[in-house]
């Protein structure tokens, strides 16, 4: 009996929304069935970039419209097989690819080729057209791109959770090289895009598996003095120490905000109730209006600094790639990211997660700046309550005084 893949209900599409209509299709196959969070490498994400270097390269290389047209639905269906399994996932994709199109009733000559196109994005396959080298060549782009590591250190996440692989580093730098060593971009467009790249991050690898090997060795002699240092997602009492560091931070700042809360609804009161029946007094005895204008001075003063104390701090709200990579930013507070699409968030974090020291990094920046912004909060309310202490005794002496002698 012939297996049907079916996810969802297929739509009516017409010839202008194809393009549209199967991306819609693919993102709701990849969220029900290649969840990101396990598919760390191939999945959503991965598909757009995919689409996105394919339609590049092709532009590049002068491909006609209705071959981009082809070169676009490909791409988005070439990793689609993986909702069905991991290995020979091309065989399921060019079924999944094959039915959904046929259901649109799209051309079958077309059909014929885009499966064409995604059998060529195997490993051990060569392409024998030019469509079929621009996806190829698109779908092995991270290799010549300068985020490489994190691509690869995503797609052992993946491989050692989905097929139960145990990848150490000097394994994986290895299996890296010698793909690096093997592969070969097709078309003249993508040599020129990732050529060079390709061949810094073959040499970036190759001192990285140097250094994987100097540890190696250390620990080897035994040579505990040069031991590699515990991280915090290893070390249990240094999870404990942030933890609790992190949450008394968080509590501080919360008293901080209602201390701040305290000192403006306390001026506020003596600047509602306090005035207007000073005013009157005024009226008949002018002599009042110094302690007055002191008193409304205090309060104004207090209420400004007290307002410091629970300002938000500036926020540019992104973090580009670079500086996630450099460790210059932290993507655990909302402030960095809250103007970056979910794509950008999912690749920044994921790049996060996949390198211990730059975790380590963003989880100590994220306790830094926090504590920073905490003592500029309690400098400001430590200003605040000292100037409505001593300027309240001031004028309470002021208004004694003018009571007393005139």
């Amino acid at each position: 009996m012939k297996k049907r893949y079916t996810f969802g209900n297929m739509p009516s599409v017409e010839q202008t929304d194809i393009i549209t209509a199967a991306e819609d299709y693919v993102r709701h196959l990849f969220e029900e069935k290649i969840p990101s969070n396990v598919y760390t490498y191939h999945n959503w994400v991965h598909t757009c970039q995919v689409r996105d270097e394919a339609i590049l390269l092709a532009r590049q290389a002068g491909v006609k419209s209705e071959d981009l047209e082809l070169l676009n639905l490909a791409s988005l269906f070439h990793d689609v097989g993986f909702s069905v399994a991991y290995t020979g996932h091309e065989d399921h994709g060019i079924m999944i690819a094959r039915e959904y199109l046929q259901s649109i009733d799209y051309p079958k000559e077309r059909i014929h080729i885009i499966e064409g196109l995604i059998n060529a994005t195997r490993v051990d396959v060569k392409p024998k057209t030019q469509l079929e080298a621009l996806l190829k060549d698109a779908d092995t782009s991270s290799l010549g791109r300068p985020h490489f590591h994190i691509y690869t250190n995503s797609l052992r996440k993946e491989l050692n959770g989905l097929q139960n692989a145990v990848l150490t580093k000097r394994d994986w730098a290895l299996a890296n090289l010698r793909f690096l060593d093997e592969h070969e971009y097709y078309s003249d467009v993508a040599k020129e895009r990732y050529g060079q790249t390709k061949i810094d991050n073959k040499r970036l690898l190759g001192e990285e598996l140097v250094l994987i090997d100097a540890k190696l060795e250390e620990k080897r002699l035994g040579a505990s003095d040069h031991a590699e240092p515990n991280t915090i997602g290893t070390s249990k009492s240094a999870q404990t120490m942030f933890k609790t560091a992190l949450r008394n931070h968080i509590d501080l700042s919360a008293i901080a905000d209602n201390k701040a809360n305290i000192m403006l609804s306390v001026n506020a009161l003596i600047i509602t109730f306090a005035l207007p029946l000073l005013g009157k007094e005024i009226a008949a005895n002018r002599v009042l209006l110094f302690p007055t204008i002191l008193l409304l001075s205090v309060c104004v003063v207090s209420m400004i600094f007290a307002t410091l104390a629970t300002r938000p701090i500036p926020m540019k709200g992104y973090s580009s790639m670079e500086s996630i990579l450099a460790k210059k930013s932290n993507l655990f507070f909302f402030g960095n990211y809250y103007r970056m699409s979910f794509e950008e968030y999912e690749q920044g974090m994921n790049a996060t997660v996949a390198d211990d020291t730059i975790l380590d990094t963003t989880i100590m920046r994220d306790l830094f700046f926090l504590g920073r912004t905490l003592g500029f909060k309690y400098a400001h309310l430590r200003k605040c309550y000292t100037i409505f202490m001593y300027g309240i005794i001031v004028t309470v002496i002021a208004f004694v005084v003018v009571f007393s002698f005139f």
